[in-house]
């Protein structure tokens, strides 16, 4: 990429990109037409190195590479690096660039206007100083398109000025990055990710490719699926997705759905959590100018005399689909005093994840960099860039799309090209076939939508994830990969990795989290915590123990208010979608025994207790001595003659204690105790009773009966002798709590 620039009303010099902002982005704005908002804008030079030290290289040590090749070992007499507005449509580079005297190159407006364009007249001028008349052009990813466009142009002109190209990770038929960049704000420039550390937002990188012409060229074009198995979007079967299936199939995997999907102005709106994951409406006109212009340069081969050399890199996690599929959000209801949430709602939203592969440089994918068939004559080689940056790890930086150029056994390899000696044998980490990957490496990807931050730390403190100090990314946990794409972030880490994972909670609202165990292209298992709700202050962790499986997988552990205790847990389900449990569980408690009269029991009773939760029931406790002391049930409980209280409450496994519930069983399994006595007043015998539980009335002249039903009966038999005198005679008594009776002798 080019260094973009414009001059202040004072006449100082103001940079635009590299951006340290959104204003700086937004002044290079395009028109819908895919013109310049500002005619004011210019570049004089390629970014040698992007905002930070060695880390930030982008062409820096090839373009020193070129110096020395001219002034100190004098194996080349000339070279010139060609910047360019890549901001523009190809045509309009190539018929602009107009030089200032001061070096300002101007290729948008009125400025940029010219008879004689800088790339053009440059390659002419090298050509006509060169011992052989000719020029090798090496050319790096949007740099492929235009150099294939130069020698459209030039006509039978390139064969008498060019002797070799080289392109370097180019994406000839186009890259699936380029779907998300304009759908999403996906970063694809500079190699200092995420751009937001810097000022830019992923939204103000969406606004910008929304009307860039360059960017749609870089979208996957027809010829695109031919080679490649991988849809570059799928669209999942649940049900809140149904209007985009219908509009648009499951799979987008032809030119003509990707145009369908990106420029339907009646596409459905779908609720999300964040602006960024809704898809905008790309710009069709711009669209079918890129299909012209794939359809000239996808059938593109080198003009006779000219060889091709096509590099692609190759085992840097790419992204080759974007899959969207109903999530989960939530909003809480209700709060403790502690300020967690008590309850919740959740509701159905529309979220996408991205499917990586390894066959690509971290942003084109190997098939579009190698296209042009060897039958046309194209050399084609593999920079094999895991193995270089694994091989490298601490002594160098990891190096992908962006800065491939920083690999110094691929620019060993480009320098024999250009000079004409044997490239065999080939320097290391270059190759005629692609990469074995025979035994693949497990790797575990997280994948986090949310207002949180994702950190991941190793067992020596290495950490990857963005630096809290520095505000920089650190890949410091060997072989780990940090990428945002839009709103989403992702880390992945060998399966082999003892790992603490930690986000950090930065709004109020709730995150979805993504493990996926995964080797090679093949995912071997899942799992999502989704709605699981947030805050500022917010700590979640998670422990990954080397070599865990998912399903082995500890806890996610959630401090939803930051104050340093766990709220819940939420264990990893494979397979499966977890949903935080706010609610405790619900116990019901069951009395079985032969039931009285008024709530009381005339047997033995049995007592079970049942609980159930979403998340599962972890245990049940129940008291009978008043919350003295809590026995953990088991199993029934039988309770004997008296009046008893049990008191019951259950946990869940999400550590949800429900409040302590009651129930009071009356047990009365004896009749009451008869008493009979001569009342003086009523002259004749009067019955009365008592109960050691329950009150007796007499129910029956000589029939007691208490409150739970049990009676006791007397048969009497009385007769008189005179006039004072009577006989009273008991011959028997009846109890309803025994089958047999009691007779008086």
């Amino acid at each position: 990429a080019s260094r973009l620039y414009a001059r202040n009303p004072d006449g100082s010099e103001k940079a635009f990109w590299e951006p340290h902002g959104d204003s700086d982005v937004t002044a290079l704005a395009m028109s819908e037409d895919g013109t310049a908002m500002r005619d004011d804008i210019y570049t004089r030079d390629v970014i040698d190195n992007a905002y930070v030290p060695l880390k930030g290289n982008v062409y820096k040590s090839f373009l020193e590479q070129l110096d020395a090749m001219k002034n100190t070992n004098h194996i080349i007499a000339d070279y010139t690096v060609a910047p360019y507005d890549w901001r523009l449509s190809l045509d309009e580079i190539l018929t602009t660039g107009a030089k200032m005297p001061d070096g300002r190159l101007y290729y948008a407006g009125p400025l940029g206007a010219t008879t004689t364009p800088y790339i053009i007249q440059e390659l002419r001028r090298l050509a006509k100083n060169s011992k052989t008349g000719k020029v090798t052009i090496v050319a790096h990813s949007n740099g492929g398109l235009l150099a294939k466009a130069l020698t459209d142009k030039l006509g039978v002109e390139a064969s008498n000025l060019i002797d070799k190209i080289i392109f370097v990770a180019v994406p000839q038929t186009g890259t699936p990055q380029a779907i998300g960049a304009i759908l999403h704000g996906f970063e694809q420039a500079l190699p200092i990710k995420p751009l937001s550390a810097l000022g830019m937002t992923e939204a103000a990188a969406r606004e910008l490719a929304r009307n860039m012409p360059s960017v749609y060229n870089l979208l996957p074009s027809a010829n695109y699926f031919t080679y490649t198995d991988d849809p570059v979007i799928t669209i999942s079967d649940d049900p809140l997705l149904a209007p985009w299936r219908a509009a648009y199939g499951e799979t987008i995997h032809s030119g003509e759905r990707l145009r369908n999907f990106l420029t339907d102005q009646s596409r459905v709106a779908l609720p999300v959590t964040d602006p960024l994951v809704s898809p905008i409406v790309a710009n069709g006109a711009l669209l079918q100018k890129s299909e012209t212009v794939h359809g000239a340069l996808d059938s593109w081969t080198s003009p006779a005399g000219i060889v091709l050399y096509e590099i692609a890199g190759w085992g840097e996690e790419t992204l080759s689909n974007i899959h969207y599929y109903q999530g989960l959000k939530s909003v809480c209801t209700a709060r403790r005093a502690d300020s967690t949430c008590a309850a919740m709602v959740t509701t159905p939203v529309l979220q996408y994840s991205p499917k990586m592969v390894l066959d690509g440089d971290g942003t084109v994918v190997a098939s579009s960099a190698l296209w042009t068939p060897s039958s046309a004559g194209a050399q084609k080689y593999w920079v094999d860039l895991d193995n270089y940056n694994s091989s490298n790890f601490g002594t160098t930086i990891d190096r992908e799309h962006a800065d491939i150029l920083e690999v110094p056994s691929l620019r060993a390899f480009i320098q024999n090209v250009i000079i004409g000696a044997n490239t065999t044998p080939l320097p290391q980490f270059v190759s005629t076939s692609a990469p074995p990957n025979d035994e693949p490496e497990k790797q575990l990807h997280f994948t986090l939508h949310s207002p949180l931050s994702l950190d991941l730390y190793d067992d020596q403190g290495n950490h990857t994830g963005m630096s809290t100090t520095t505000n920089s990314l650190e890949e410091n946990i060997p072989n780990s990969r940090y990428l945002t794409f839009g709103e989403v972030q992702y880390i992945s880490v060998p399966a082999s990795s003892n790992v603490l994972l930690i986000m950090n909670g930065k709004a109020e609202g709730s995150f979805t989290l993504d493990l996926a165990e995964v080797e090679g292209d093949t995912v071997l298992a899942t799992t999502t915590f989704a709605a699981v709700p947030s805050s500022v202050g917010t700590v979640a962790t998670m422990n990954i123990l080397p070599g865990t499986a998912i399903a082995d997988a500890l806890s996610l552990m959630v401090d939803e208010n930051g104050d340093g205790a766990t709220d819940f847990s939420l264990a990893s389900k494979p397979g499966e979608i977890v949903i935080p449990d706010l609610t405790p569980p619900q116990t019901s408690a069951s009395a079985t025994g032969t039931l009285g009269t008024n709530g009381w029991y005339r047997s033995n009773v049995s007592i079970t207790l049942a609980a159930t939760d979403d998340s599962g029931v972890k245990d049940t406790f129940y008291s009978i001595d008043n919350g003295v002391f809590w026995n953990l049930y088991n199993s029934s409980l039988v309770l004997n003659e008296g009046v008893a209280t049990i008191q019951y409450y259950s946990t869940d496994v999400a550590g949800n204690i429900e409040a302590a519930q009651t129930l009071a069983v009356k047990i009365d399994m004896t009749a009451p105790e008869a008493v009979l006595a001569f009342s003086p007043a009523e002259g004749d015998l009067v019955l009365t009773g008592k109960d050691n539980l329950s009150p007796v009335t007499v129910t029956a002249p000589f029939t007691l009966t208490d409150e739970a039903g049990n009676s006791t009966t007397l048969t009497i038999n009385k007769s008189r002798k005179g006039k004072h005198e009577a006989s009273v005679a008991l011959s028997k008594i009846s109890y309803s709590t025994l089958t047999t009776t009691d007779t008086v002798p």
